[in-house]
Order: C-alpha cells, then sequence, then structure tokens
C-alpha cells in the first residue's frame, strides 16, 4: 500500500508544499531580528552598494585584536539559481584601501542589518576596479 493511497491526496499535497518550503525557500527575517549567517542574501547586501562595511581582523598568535578592517562595497555579484540550492548563490566584490592587508583565517562581519558572522575573505584581482584604483586592495566574499 503506498503512502498516497493512505492519505487524502490534500494532505499529501500540503505536507509536500511544507516541505519543500522548508527545504528551498528562505523565510523573510522577521522585523526587529538581525539576519543570521543563512538568512544573508544578495538582496540583503544590494541597498549597501558604495557604503563601508566592517569586518574585525582575527588577533594574531591569541594577542591583541588589531585595528577592524573597512572596505567599501562596489558590487554584489549572483550566481546561478538552482532549485537544489537553499538560497542564490552571490558574492561581495569589496575594497579597501590605506590599511593594512587582511591576514589569512576568517574575518568577523560586523554589520549593523546582521548578527556578526565569521566569513573568509579573499584577496582578488579585479581588472574592472584596479584600473580606475590602482592603490586600492579588492576582496571577495562567496555565499554558497
Amino acid at each position: 500500500m503506498s503512502c498516497a493511497g493512505a492519505f487524502p491526496e490534500q494532505i499529501v499535497t500540503q505536507i509536500w508544499d511544507s516541505w519543500l518550503k522548508k527545504a528551498y525557500d528562505i523565510e523573510t527575517v522577521p522585523e526587529g531580528k538581525k539576519a543570521g549567517l543563512a538568512d544573508l542574501t544578495a538582496e540583503l547586501f544590494e541597498p549597501f552598494i558604495g557604503q563601508t562595511i566592517t569586518f574585525e581582523r582575527p588577533a594574531a598568535n591569541g594577542g591583541t585584536p588589531l585595528e577592524p578592517a573597512r572596505m567599501q562595497l562596489l558590487e554584489v555579484k549572483r550566481g546561478p539559481k538552482s532549485p537544489a540550492l537553499r538560497r542564490e548563490p552571490f558574492s561581495l566584490f569589496l575594497v579597501m584601501k590605506d590599511q593594512p592587508p587582511l591576514g589569512t583565517g576568517l574575518h568577523r562581519l560586523t554589520h549593523l542589518e546582521c548578527e556578526a558572522a565569521d566569513l573568509l575573505v579573499t584577496r582578488v584581482t579585479a581588472p574592472k576596479y584596479e584600473a580606475a584604483d590602482p592603490m586600492g586592495m579588492f576582496y571577495e566574499v562567496v555565499f554558497g
């Protein structure tokens, strides 16, 4: 006996729809609550293009934390959509000037719109931006 035969079609459909929503949709963040790492989307960052985003640098060898890194958000690049992914992949392109470069390891995003999150911030080459800003150090943060 199949499960579909044991339950009315409407109930099976409701269960399936509920599972799909939980498996693939990202719910909106309730008002007054900051977005967590799983809630971060391209839409959340797009209004901040051109603004400064701050990352805390990890302390070297457990010592005193270093000065935070302040970077300008240049672009939010969207990746290909897939129903198999919980969220649309995207990446942030940032530039940092007049500061020491980021070291290795995770850097904590500290932003008013979201909870603090440790992210891998990778230095990249960005010919599109380097011509206009040869002194900038360019970084990317990828969200899968």
